[in-house]
């Protein structure tokens, strides 16, 4: 099963598992499954606007580690509408 982690951009941090604050070590950073980082998240970004950077995101595990490995950002998905959620 795919994990996810959830990145704050207002907080420039990850969350921590069971929602306990953030972290900026991806080691320390709670997974979550799709649906709990999805909910997370379109609750976080409620007054979110196409075109604006929104505040938390869901991330793959892979993807955040790959990205980590190769010093780049993670590349997402910001349309909420999408079923996969704000995976790419």
């Amino acid at each position: 099963m795919t994990q996810y982690l959830i990145w704050s951009n207002e907080q420039k941090a990850w969350w921590r598992p069971a929602h306990c604050g953030y972290t900026f070590h991806i080691e320390a950073a709670g997974r979550y499954t799709h649906e709990e980082a999805l909910a997370v998240c379109k609750a976080a970004n409620r007054g979110f606007y196409r075109g604006e950077i929104p505040n938390e995101i869901l991330v793959s595990e892979a993807d955040a580690l790959a990205a980590m490995q190769a010093d780049e950002k993670p590349k997402v998905n910001t349309n909420y509408d999408d079923e996969e959620g704000l995976e790419q």
